[in-house]
């Protein structure tokens, strides 16, 4: 009863925030009311009509010498397996929070294209409105969003003696984009180079990450490890 309660938040919590882990936390919970089914009919008189019930079932015990060993060595198997679990899970969870502190994220404040000063229209498909930034387990990714919402991930790496940052598409290793930065300027970064075979120049003020706003999005009930 008490990991049905914990386990209906989880998966709620996992659909509703798109989580990647649905289908195992979903898969526990109908596991869980799965062994909770029979004794429905007996919780239910205890709950709601305050009758006296017993849950207790039929014990099973083995003769043999053998079969008790190979029962408790049944029994200790799943608690090394959790306490490994959560010990790995407990390192990845330091490497990420680790991460979290090198996140960095930029609003774009002017985007010009052919060196042309007119105003970026909404309907325009190059034009940057954020850029992020974020380290995780020795690789650093760089998010690049849209006017119309859409993000595209991508390699980042920074050449601090050329002035230079590459963003390299994961699926196409031969797709990379080469910008000259200047960051001179207090609380502005600049950026220049061609986005997409159109020369550009990109100014970024950096802004709390905090800042970014949640946006709904569709739910994805299995995970890609692509997005």
């Amino acid at each position: 009863l008490f990991l049905a309660t914990v386990l209906i938040n989880v998966a709620l919590l996992n659909v509703f925030y798109n989580v990647m882990v649905k289908l195992l936390s979903i898969h526990l919970l109908l596991v869980d009311l799965f062994l909770i089914a029979p004794y429905v009919p007996r919780l239910i008189r205890f709950f709601y009509s305050q009758e006296p019930v017993s849950l207790r079932e039929k014990q099973y015990i083995f003769s043999s010498a053998w079969k008790k060993f190979a029962f408790v060595l049944l029994l200790l198997a799943p608690a090394w397996v959790t306490f490994k679990q959560v010990r790995d899970a407990k390192s990845r969870h330091h490497d990420y929070a680790q991460s979290l502190k090198n996140q960095k994220l930029y609003e774009v404040t002017n985007f010009v294209e052919y060196n042309d000063s007119i105003p970026v229209q909404m309907n325009d498909t190059l034009a940057w409105s954020k850029f992020s930034t974020v380290s995780y387990l020795g690789t650093t990714y760089a998010t690049v969003y849209g006017l119309q919402g859409k993000h595209h991930q991508f390699l980042y790496k920074q050449d601090t003696n050329k002035h230079t940052i590459s963003l390299t598409s994961p699926s196409d290793q031969s797709s990379v984009y080469t910008f000259q930065y200047d960051d001179s300027r207090s609380g502005q970064h600049v950026l220049s180079g061609d986005w997409k075979d159109v020369p550009v120049k990109i100014v970024m003020k950096p802004v709390s990450i905090d800042s970014f706003r949640l946006n709904k999005e569709k739910i994805s009930w299995i995970f890609h490890p692509g997005r």
